[in-house]
């Protein structure tokens, strides 16, 4: 979509971003380097952010 339509859907970004956050979340988990085990509804000690890209101009 982002190729042909030069389009990313504001909901395909946000899902992608809250899956990443997950992931990122877990991986610290199993390296060990945070004991808390991963929330998939509230932000914790990992975080990860990044702004919406502008397909056309980025």
């Amino acid at each position: 979509m982002i190729v042909f339509r030069q389009k990313y859907p504001r909901w395909w970004f946000d899902w992608n971003r809250e899956l990443l956050r997950f992931a990122n979340r877990v991986g610290v988990y199993l390296a060990l380097m945070e004991d808390r085990y991963p929330s998939t509804d509230e932000q914790q000690a990992v975080r990860l952010d990044f702004g919406y890209p502008e397909a056309r101009q980025d």
